[in-house]
């Protein structure tokens, strides 16, 4: 099968005019998945500072343990009161052992940092 010269230099012409086309199909793809991509991180970035919501399952969950605590007599305020209690006598103990002089760990032993 033969091309005649003058189908030859139409088949020519119109090949820029495809490429053409082409290129620009090929562009608007790229911009599409630019755009999809900037508002992905937009969306991430959303979620990331936002508090998410418990799903109502697990807060369910939480609820049934909560009242078996309860019912066990160790609930939120008896499991805190222990831990207080703990934590004063570890004070306690500490306090005595220091004396009334502060030690050189506790001089300059916090720093405020603000942002």
């Amino acid at each position: 099968m033969s091309i005649k010269p003058v189908d030859l230099q139409v088949m020519v012409s119109r090949a820029s005019e495809v490429e053409r086309v082409q290129q620009i199909q090929e562009q608007q793809a790229r911009t599409g998945q630019q755009t999809f991509l900037i508002q992905n991180q937009v969306q991430m970035a959303r979620q990331q500072e936002q508090v998410q919501k418990t799903p109502t399952v697990a807060q369910s969950r939480v609820e049934r343990e909560g009242h078996r605590r309860e019912s066990k007599g160790e609930g939120e305020r008896g499991a805190g009161r222990k831990q207080a209690e703990a934590r004063k006598e570890k004070q306690g103990l500490a306090e005595e052992e220091k004396g009334s002089h502060p030690s050189q760990q506790e001089v300059g032993g916090h720093i405020d940092v603000k942002i």
